[in-house]
């Protein structure tokens, strides 16, 4: 069964359908139709029965079916890239957004190096790369050229590599420009956490998910979100990425489609 909301107004909390001329009446009040408009269920604690012509008072069935339909996402988790995290959302109360300064920078992809299982390491040099443009650490251009910073840090992490090789790979490549004061730390995400403090401190972060429904196990920049907040509590968050695999931030990703995930951010 599928669900629709559709808002009406009214002057009364009486049922707006009209079973014999089909007119609609306004109310004040929001009604939430289901099962193909034979029902709906209105704020002020009604349900009405279209087929039957009849209303009945059920609270309990008001609460639970309002917070269902402004929880419930528009789709299932999306086999394509997400543009726009509001077409996949709907009924929130609140929305969050950031994005750090200098996020629209051009960044590599995997396309960019002659390598395979590579996602890490293009990540890692998308983020010295960010680190170089928005931050002034002139030293991580190597020799006007991003082949050799990825070779280098390619040879640090290996081949598929781990957070852990990631970030140890950067701090190698930090300590070999005389970067001693800054560092790479990972972190293993729970399933609810958030990076997003980093973020409205403008700090971006690599994000790895596992057991993503589009980029399955896979390495992303991260340099803003959109939290979607609803009225029962609940919240989801969709992080801006540059993914490595196109060149620029205009893409999202939403950590809550993957069965894992972790971290890896700069500590200055």
């Amino acid at each position: 069964m599928g669900y629709a909301i559709v808002y009406e107004f009214s002057d009364d909390g009486s049922s707006p359908y009209n079973r014999t001329n089909k007119l609609m009446r306004f109310s004040d009040k929001k009604y939430y139709y289901l099962d193909s408009f034979n029902m709906f269920i209105s704020e002020n604690s009604y349900v009405y029965d279209v087929l039957n012509n009849i209303s009945y008072n059920d609270k309990e069935k008001i609460t639970d079916f309002i917070n269902s339909s402004n929880t419930n996402r528009n789709s299932t988790a999306p086999s394509i890239p997400i543009i726009d995290p509001d077409d996949y959302e709907k009924g929130y109360s609140s929305l969050s957004t950031k994005s750090i300064n200098g996020w629209d920078n051009y960044y590599m992809t995997t396309g960019d190096f002659s390598a395979t299982g590579h996602c890490g390491a293009t990540s890692a040099v998308n983020l010295l790369l960010y680190y170089y443009q928005s931050r002034s650490y002139y030293n991580l251009y190597d020799n006007n050229n991003w082949q050799t910073a990825f070779s280098t840090i390619y040879s640090y992490a290996g081949y598929n590599a781990s957070i852990w090789d990631v970030s140890g790979a950067i701090n190698r490549y930090f300590f070999s420009k005389n970067y001693n004061s800054i560092s790479a730390n990972a972190t293993i995400l729970s399933k609810d956490s958030t990076m997003m403090g980093k973020i409205d401190n403008n700090v971006p972060f690599i994000l790895n998910v596992m057991g993503h429904n589009l980029y399955e196990e896979h390495f992303v920049l991260a340099l803003g979100y959109r939290q979607y907040q609803f009225s029962n509590g609940t919240k989801r968050i969709y992080y801006k990425i540059a993914d490595g695999w196109v060149s620029r931030a205009l893409r999202y990703i939403c950590p809550a489609d993957a069965s894992m995930q972790n971290a890896v951010y700069i500590s200055e």
